[in-house]
């Protein structure tokens, strides 16, 4: 389908129609993304809840851990902080309800909008200046590289035979203590048939 360009509108008008347009639909979009996490966010309550009672107990622990050293006192705090729980849930809540959508709604179109990528003015400068120096120095760096991973390699494997060395003498050291503490039963002599009593 061709756009035919008529004597009353210049070649411009049609483009900023078309990109006018292309706007007004992505804000439209955006209010329905919108208008669908808000449903979501009431839909799913309970789910809603659950989230912010796992947050709000990682949470706590965190602080306590974080801001109290001292190990009477940390243990304490994490026992009083269960109790304000109830409420910090339905606080939480009536917060996520009016912030959160449109949160998520800009986060989400921010992870869809491309941009060209700017690189810093030194970096840019520094992209003419490459010499043979750095080139050198490169290849030096992943020579050093390759065996640094060789040697985690060697290192790892060596590590491997011991833990199974030692598995493996543990596991004989214990068969024969097994073997030591069992106390030894006597047989006895079996009688033959043909001896007389």
């Amino acid at each position: 389908m061709t756009m035919r360009h008529t004597s009353n509108q210049p070649i411009g008008k049609l483009t900023e129609t078309r990109v006018d347009r292309e706007e007004r639909f992505k804000v439209e979009r955006r209010q329905d993304m919108l208008i669908l996490l808000e449903h979501l966010s009431h839909s799913q309550e309970a789910t809603v809840k659950m989230i912010l009672a796992c947050l709000y107990d990682i949470g706590t622990i965190n602080f306590a851990n974080n801001r109290i050293a001292f190990g009477p006192l940390n243990r304490m705090l994490k026992s009083i902080a269960k109790y304000p729980k109830p409420l910090a849930i339905v606080i939480g809540f009536w917060w996520f309800k009016k912030h959160c959508p449109g949160l998520i709604a800009k986060w989400l179109s921010s992870q869809i909008e491309f941009k060209p990528l700017k690189l810093p003015k030194k970096v840019e400068e520094g992209l003419g200046e490459v010499d043979a120096t750095s080139n050198l120095e490169m290849k030096v760096q992943e020579r050093e590289v390759k065996q640094l991973r060789s040697q985690v390699r060697l290192l790892a494997g060596g590590l491997v035979l011991a833990i199974a060395f030692l598995g493996g003498t543990t596991a004989w050291l214990g068969y024969k203590l097994q073997l030591a503490q069992t106390p030894a039963r006597e047989v006895a002599p079996k009688a033959r048939l043909y001896d007389s009593p």
